[in-house]
């Protein structure tokens, strides 16, 4: 049970970090926006720095992606140890059971293979072409969503899911990244 409270955990605050990487970006996106439209902008030296934060926050948010379910090491804390963490617990009630992790989308698998490509480039210190690393913000956010909900399916254990990431808590980090964000960019 201790294995499986952990690596509930770990999770948890991996996805509500992607999902801080996705609402950073937004926010960015929403203010570069009111500049077309007229808002003053940035200062030079500051633009330079916010594109910089933008690779950065792009960087963490697929790497926070291949740690929820793409790391196969035998310590990481992912989707996949989630799931053997409940199923062993509850085969000592029952040896029969079985705890199916929840199917990923046709286009969220195609989402993983390009950070997997990426993640097992840059760990081979390759040389890699950009065409071949690409993968869009968008895509990134609607497979963290599809994690989302494959974690919670799997953290619900006898009923609890106190541990669950739900709209309020995500709506709540939200608020907190873009006030934050627009704080900095404005001041």
């Amino acid at each position: 049970m201790e294995n499986f409270i952990k690596s509930r955990n770990e999770l948890r605050n991996l996805l509500i970090n992607a999902f801080k990487n996705c609402y950073i970006l937004e926010t960015i996106e929403v203010y570069n926006e009111n500049i077309k439209k007229g808002d003053p902008g940035l200062p030079e030296a500051l633009y330079n720095v916010i594109e910089h934060m933008i690779l950065l926050v792009k960087k963490d948010l697929a790497l926070c992606l291949w740690k929820i379910d793409l790391d196969n090491h035998k310590n990481a804390d992912s989707l996949s140890k989630l799931r053997k963490c409940k199923e062993k617990i509850l085969k000592t009630k029952d040896p029969e059971i079985k705890v199916i992790k929840p199917k990923i989308s046709k286009n969220g698998q195609e989402t993983q293979e390009i950070i997997r490509k990426m993640r097992n480039t840059f760990l081979a210190h390759t040389d890699f072409e950009r065409e071949n690393s690409r993968v869009e913000v968008s895509d990134m956010r609607n497979l963290l969503i599809e994690y989302k909900n494959c974690y919670n399916i799997l953290a619900e254990f006898n009923g609890d899911n106190s541990y669950e990431v739900t709209n309020d808590v995500l709506n709540k980090v939200k608020l907190d990244m873009q006030l934050g964000m627009m704080f900095l960019l404005k001041n």
